[in-house]
């Protein structure tokens, strides 16, 4: 085997542990079970985006990450707590494979439509049969979340190789969409502050308000990301994609780790 192989198999090891690290101090051999389902589905995605689909290292290892922690149902340590989170980057990689639509991308796509309404079936008070067969179809949301691995990896693959000229066609296009969504985001943060000025013990408020300042610091890395890519650093935006994925599905499960067993 590849010593490269051996190095990511330890990596994605690393962070299946850094994910349920709080659990470990509870009940160490109940987490170690936990994380052993989310290690190796990691790895086996990591290996079929590798071998099967033929992604560069550095493209799988992030359609891996995004689908052994995106808030999938291999093991039901979160019930009934489960919910579809796909990250800011995530979903802005998917829609980049959009860009120029191929057969493979529009079927991967159908797919994931498909085993979400399967999954929103599943949770309807159905007769036992049909919502038997439902549930034997697979766990739907780990259908959809290794779905949209492949696109979001199909679409950070045109990002980063310019396959096709799919990516540099569009630029701008998408430089001006993120910097318009950034000043929108940032006006309306604004606006909400200044409400909270007289009004400051209104708590929905400023969790809207915390929403929104997270998605312009998002917003605002990306135009670095864009920055970046437009000048050929190309190491530099990968670890800074990893960097601000793997923050955005930490802080979304953070709330989960204080869950009782």
């Amino acid at each position: 085997m590849k010593k490269h192989y051996l190095f990511d198999t330890a990596i994605l090891f690393f962070m299946s542990y850094l994910y349920l690290w709080p659990f470990f101090e509870r009940n160490k051999i109940l987490a170690f079970r936990f994380m052993l389902p989310i290690f190796i589905f990691g790895l086996a995605a990591y290996l079929i985006l590798r071998l099967l689909f033929r992604f560069e290292r550095s493209v799988s290892m992030f359609g891996a990450f995004i689908f052994m922690f995106s808030g999938l149902e291999i093991v039901p340590m979160f019930a009934p707590h489960f919910s579809l989170f796909f990250g800011i980057y995530t979903v802005f990689f998917v829609l980049l494979s959009f860009v120029k639509m191929k057969k493979k991308v529009v079927i991967c796509g159908s797919l994931a439509v498909l085993f979400s309404l399967l999954y929103v079936l599943s949770k309807i008070n159905l007769n036992e049969n049909v919502h038997s067969l439902i549930i034997w179809v697979i766990k739907s949301k780990v259908m959809v979340n290794f779905v949209f691995s492949i696109l979001a990896t199909t679409g950070l693959d045109y990002f980063l190789n310019d396959r096709e000229a799919v990516f540099s066609n569009k630029y701008s296009s998408i430089l001006a969409a993120l910097r318009n969504m950034s000043l929108i985001s940032i006006g309306i943060m604004l606006l909400l502050y200044a409400y909270l000025i007289p009004h400051a013990e209104t708590k929905m408020v400023i969790n809207i308000v915390n929403c929104f300042a997270w998605f312009s610091i998002f917003l605002l890395f990306g135009l670095l990301i864009l920055f970046l890519k437009k000048r050929a650093q190309r190491l530099e935006v990968i670890i800074l994609l990893y960097l601000l994925t793997i923050i955005d599905i930490f802080s979304f499960w953070q709330a989960r780790f204080s869950l009782p067993w």
